[in-house]
């Protein structure tokens, strides 16, 4: 049988295509390797420990939270002088961490340690769908001389609960500021405790500054404890 030189002619194009297609993984489905995260070298050992008050101390590394699952997602960032501008970020939700790490009961609050030795403290009942452990910002990964490889990042509250360069997470049962009582009542005074109960807002004057507080009246802290 004889083919009209133009049906070769189509047949060379399709290969061609064919091969172009292949070799950039359209055909063989790898095309999210394109989006694959690069770890820099000098990186790839960097881990954050997950202790304290847990079921399961553990020590998570990069590829560790590739492994749980990263999402992209952006964040505003103010600054003190009130400069403000929009990141994008890579990371895991902080509760999927801690969650994996399984909290002992009575676990109120969560201490953030950065590698210079400071420490942030969140309230554990805080932890929801906004806070991220994230890795660095997409722009930064050629410059990681002062930003560290792990920071905490709310996209609920611009610059608040921001933490950078973390080494460690640590959920703790708080210490008591009342443990027994005067009478039969007994009542675990704690962090946690107040927070739960903290609803009334205090505000006074200082300077130029308004500051505002939430707390728990006296009257309610007495009677829990008996007095």
């Amino acid at each position: 049988m004889r083919y009209d030189r133009r049906y070769w002619a189509m047949f060379a194009v399709l290969l061609m295509v064919g091969a172009v297609l292949a070799a950039s993984g359209c055909l063989d489905g790898n095309d999210d390797d394109d989006d694959e995260l690069v770890i820099p070298g000098d990186r790839t050992g960097d881990s954050l420990e997950i202790s304290g008050n847990v079921n399961k101390s553990m020590s998570i590394t990069i590829e560790g939270m590739v492994e749980m699952g990263l999402v992209d997602f952006q964040a505003t960032f103010v600054n003190s002088v009130g400069t403000t501008y929009t990141a994008n970020y890579t990371g895991v939700l902080l509760k999927d961490i801690l969650e994996a790490a399984i909290p002992d009961d009575g676990v109120d609050v969560v201490w953030l340690t950065a590698s210079d030795g400071y420490r942030a403290m969140l309230f554990y009942a805080d932890v929801d769908d906004d806070m991220y452990i994230a890795l660095m910002e997409e722009d930064e990964w050629n410059d990681l001389s002062d930003a560290g490889t792990f920071r905490l990042v709310d996209t609920d509250l611009p610059s608040v609960y921001w933490v950078r360069d973390i080494v460690a997470i640590t959920p703790t049962v708080s210490a008591p500021i009342w443990s027994g009582g005067y009478t039969e009542k007994q009542a675990l005074i704690n962090v946690g405790w107040i927070q739960e109960r903290a609803t009334e807002e205090v505000s006074w004057q200082e300077g130029e500054k308004t500051r505002t507080y939430t707390g728990v009246p006296m009257s309610v802290v007495l009677d829990a404890i008996g007095a």
